[in-house]
């Protein structure tokens, strides 16, 4: 499939809008504009569990988008780790078993550890996904692609994001 071969699949300024139950992506990462061989490597989903289309997304994007919530959550492991071993290592230096010490210190890094284990399942759920900027039952409006996917689609001739947006007011 070229980029003129899409269907359903138009530019309106910044974004690009898909309509929901009748398209044709071009064999393009939508993020980098990589040619894709054949059908999508990886597609992202909506960021919310809505029915929305999935947008074509090549193997290295699908994953660069992934390296932070992974590292994310290898730093919330080795907190919880280190917060075993710092317990024990504090414990066994303070020699009381009366001091608060080793248990403050390693709950310090618990909070860390389950604060980075958090941001780490947020970041991943963003990554992999796209936020809409705009959804009625028929369109789709996305931004976030890449400038030369943009100006490969047909233009938009329905309403511009805008007028819908003051439209519905």
């Amino acid at each position: 499939m070229t980029l003129s071969s899409a269907a359903g699949v138009y530019r309106n300024g910044d974004y690009v809008v898909i309509e929901r139950h009748s398209h044709r992506f071009p064999a393009r990462c939508f993020w980098c504009n990589r040619t894709l061989a054949g059908s999508p490597v990886e597609t992202a989903t909506p960021a919310a569990n809505v029915p929305l289309p999935r947008l074509p997304v090549c193997k290295p994007c699908h994953t660069q988008r992934l390296r932070r919530p992974r590292l994310a959550l290898a730093v919330g492991m080795a907190a919880w780790i280190g917060a075993a071993l710092l317990f024990i290592w504090l414990d066994e230096i303070t020699g009381s078993s009366n001091s608060m010490v080793p248990a403050i210190f390693a709950s310090m890094l618990v909070i860390i550890g389950l604060t980075a284990a958090v941001i780490a399942f947020e970041l991943r759920v963003t990554a992999a996904g796209y936020s809409p900027v705009h959804v009625d039952e028929q369109y789709v409006w996305v931004a976030g692609a890449h400038r030369e996917f943009l100006g490969a689609l047909p233009d938009w001739s329905g309403m511009t994001l805008k007028e819908l947006q003051q439209a519905r007011r």
